[in-house]
């Protein structure tokens, strides 16, 4: 094993730090399998003087330009609206055809992320490209699109990042930089089958300086903390915040139509009730757990796990959380936050103002803008914190189905699109029109289309919809899930757009980074994750299947909405059999087999 790692260690290293000097012409059209596309090829090769503007910073690393391809990518990701009709004709997507010649339009889905990958995969109708989750371990999505891989519906892209193509390009290949994934997940869940085979790009990794903050927690309309008379920084334990959820229900709250409340809710498909139960959790990288006598067990055989799936369903049963959040979308979540509607929720901080910003609420009522719960505190007491590993552990992904006919051109797409001048589009928009390069080669954002110090927020919306009219902004640009790194702060030394200009944050903007700087930081788990090594269980294939994500969601949900308690315990208790029952009790074995040979296995595990 540990050859094996110095091994992969020593080849990526060569991988990432090699930029060749020549993208290689390629043969071959292109056509879209779900949309209308031109036949394509790859033009000649770049005159001497196709070269960026003097204005321009010069990247390196030319790329084929191709005639015109069209491509059609859907992002698997519940609650994501598509593409306008703009995505075609508007002057960014112009501007990247001038320099590529590809043209990608992006279309989301309003329904379960398994459900929309089981979907395509069993009809056959793919996209040319498809953005989706890759948790790792037992994730449902990480489960679906390992067995495509296997059975040949994913292309293979080993060639283009460790193989004979790997000249013909540069910034695709840096997501697989160790540092920026973890070892673990390299070994897990991107070369998962151990012989160097490649099938998807992992994105939202971060780069030297932009390690990604993504400020989950529970949060409240900002009067119902004075109407109930607590203070939202000392609830401190799941316990607390239910009872003030109960209070919250007696209250009465109405919304700003004068409608009654939803007292706890999330945004879609559930996600993210656990905020509220974190108190019932470790701080630990993995579910595992290492007994004083060296046996194994999980935290999903612990009496927690029963107690905290039934506090959910205390509040589900009692009214208090809304049981359709655990169905509905993002755009149902917004329109209620956006009236006020949801008086606790818990996931990602910004959806929350931003819904009451952009509805117009926040101008109405200030004082309703969401504050943050706690954080709260894990089963040990600690405040939560954000818990990362030495490289990320799962992360989106994007990969190609094996009826993506112009391969090549979706990765110019995309490594275009990474390289400093693409990341540059990605962020700012179009050079000379949106931003300026200065003096030092660093885009900087023009205040005709990027709020300053002194607009007002008549002249900020003027200056969004100028940004969204040339497809900046908004989903028309086709920009998103492109972003393989966020290295923002790395390559062009602002931590946001705009920061230029001196325009103000917003007050939510300033509260979220205080809440994520300074209240609930991000904490590393060094070490190497133990739920690495638990794959080299020869049946583990056949563990994750008893795993599988999607199956426990289904009971877990099922005892939420139970009619009593004992019903709900029993659907519980009734998964628990099945996990350590099925196949012959091969999960038990599985964690015999741990403590055999992982605990102990390397001084560097951390559980």
């Amino acid at each position: 094993m540990k050859t094996r790692i110095l091994a992969m260690l020593l080849a990526l290293a060569m991988i990432v730090t090699v930029f060749a000097a020549c993208g290689g012409e390629t043969a071959g059209t292109s056509t879209s399998t779900s949309t209308s596309v031109s036949e394509s090829k790859p033009a000649d090769d770049k005159p001497a003087d196709d070269k960026p503007a003097d204005d321009q910073p010069a990247d390196d690393f030319p790329w084929t330009k191709y005639d015109d391809v069209q491509l059609y990518m859907v992002r698997a990701w519940n609650g994501n609206a598509d593409a306008d009709d703009t995505w075609y004709d508007n002057d960014l997507a112009a501007y990247i055809r001038e320099k590529i010649g590809v043209t990608v339009k992006n279309d989301g889905c309003m329904m379960k992320e398994t459900e929309k990958l089981n979907l395509m995969f069993a009809s056959g109708d793919m996209p040319d490209i498809v953005s989706c989750a890759n948790w790792g371990g037992t994730g449902g999505e990480t489960g679906i699109i390992k067995k495509g891989a296997n059975e040949g519906t994913i292309t293979e892209i080993s060639a283009y990042i460790t193989g004979d193509k790997k000249d013909m390009f540069q910034y695709i290949q840096l997501p697989f930089e160790i540092g920026r994934i973890s070892i673990k997940y390299y070994e897990s869940d991107i070369d998962f089958n151990g012989d160097g085979t490649l099938y998807w790009l992992p994105q939202e990794l971060t780069g030297e300086k932009d390690q990604q903050h993504w400020a989950y927690g529970v949060f409240v309309r900002g009067d119902v903390p004075e109407a109930l008379g607590f203070k939202p920084e000392e609830i401190r334990t799941t316990d607390q915040l239910v009872e003030v959820l109960y209070k919250a229900k007696e209250y009465g709250f109405k919304d700003w139509n004068g409608n009654d409340c939803i007292v706890a809710s999330t945004r879609h498909a559930g996600w993210s009730y656990g905020d509220f139960l974190v108190s019932y959790d470790r701080f630990a990288l993995t579910s595992y757990i290492v007994e004083e006598d060296g046996s194994v067990t999980t935290d999903l055989l612990s009496q927690r796990w029963i107690d905290k799936n039934m506090v959910m369903f205390n509040l589900v049963h009692d009214g208090i959380f809304d049981v359709e959040c655990f169905t509905h979308t993002d755009d149902r979540a917004d329109q209620l936050m956006g009236n006020g509607t949801i008086l606790f929720w818990g996931a990602q901080y910004g959806a929350g103002p931003s819904a009451m910003d952009t509805s117009g609420l926040l101008d109405e009522k200030p004082e309703w803008m969401y504050e943050a719960i706690g954080p709260l505190n894990y089963v040990d007491g600690k405040q939560s914190v954000q818990i990362e590993s030495e490289g990320r552990t799962g992360s989106p992904v994007i990969f190609f189905p094996s009826t993506t006919q112009n391969l090549e051109a979706a990765l110019t797409y995309y490594d275009y699109l990474n390289s400093p001048e693409g990341q540059a589009i990605y962020s700012y928009g179009i050079p000379g029109v949106t931003f300026e390069y200065n003096e030092e080669g660093l885009p900087r954002a023009k205040a005709e289309y990027f709020p300053d110090a002194d607009d007002t927020d008549e002249e900020k919306a003027a200056k969004s919809d100028a940004r969204k009219a040339l497809g900046v902004g908004g989903n028309n640009n086709n920009l998103s899930r492109t972003q393989l790194i966020n290295q923002q702060k790395t390559w062009f030394k602002e931590d946001r757009v705009g920061a230029n200009l001196g325009a103000s944050r917003t007050e939510y903007d300033l509260y979220q980074e205080d809440y994520v700087t300074n209240r609930r930081p991000i904490e590393i788990i060094p070490g190497y994750a133990a739920s690495g090594l638990v794959t080299g269980f020869e049946r583990y294939q056949e563990v994750s299947e008893i795993l599988d994500d999607t199956v426990q969601t289904d009971y877990v949900q099922r005892a939420f909405f139970a009619q009593s308690e004992e019903e709900a315990l029993q659907i519980l208790n009734d998964y628990i059999t099945k996990v350590t029952t099925e196949k012959d009790g091969l999960y038990l074995e599985f964690l015999d087999w741990i403590a055999e040979n992982v605990v102990g296995s390397r001084d560097d595990l951390a559980w």
